[in-house]
């Protein structure tokens, strides 16, 4: 499937989940309470593999060992399908449906910022750290075809090149989890932390 497809099938599935998640959003199974705990839980898995896949990377890298980077960057693309994309899905859908309780999605300006952080996060993640995280593990595996024992000045470009696209995907999140938790209103041209 083409990438706009995906990205398209994505967006689509983010979009059903939400209606779905707010037409039944008042059953006794799915209280607000459920919903908060859906989207801990969401933030959690997403916000958890955005860490250690870092932690994974700078470590395989460290090592100067091209299996070890080449066995990371595997697990990075298992770990990717199991966690970012489910979590983020689920923490953005219950964020949503929660986000009534503060008039909706563009009354709220840290609810409204967080979205957008996480828009631009998903926009980096998908349209330049994954594509760069491919091109990476094949450049690894010409490495480890050719029995290299460190790694060759591609592979150490484009690891700089993964090491900034993923702050640009990373920060956002990190950024959105402190809005999520102070929730702060603009006062004066500053933040002022709700009661």
């Amino acid at each position: 499937m083409h990438k706009l497809g995906k990205i398209g099938l994505g967006l689509a599935m983010m979009l059903l989940g939400t209606v779905l998640l707010n037409m039944y959003k008042n059953h006794p199974l799915l209280s607000p309470d459920w919903h908060r705990a859906l989207h801990v839980f969401g933030g959690v898995i997403f916000l958890g593999n955005v860490i250690v896949s870092a932690v994974w990377i700078v470590s395989a890298h460290r090592s100067n060992s091209v299996p070890a980077l080449l066995f990371a960057l595997n697990t990075l693309s298992r770990t990717d399908a199991i966690f970012i994309a489910p979590g983020s899905l689920l923490a953005v859908m219950t964020g949503i449906v929660l986000a009534d309780a503060w008039n909706g999605l563009f009354k709220a300006g840290w609810i409204l910022t967080g979205f957008v952080l996480l828009v631009i996060a998903g926009i980096a993640w998908r349209g330049f750290l994954v594509p760069c995280q491919e091109t990476l593990r094949m450049l690894i595996q010409e490495d480890a075809q050719k029995a290299r024992q460190q790694f060759s000045p591609s592979v150490r470009h484009e690891l700089w090149k993964w090491y900034a696209w993923g702050m640009v995907a990373a920060l956002p999140p990190l950024i959105t989890l402190f809005l999520m938790i102070i929730k702060p209103r603009a006062t004066s041209g500053f933040f002022k932390v709700m009661n």
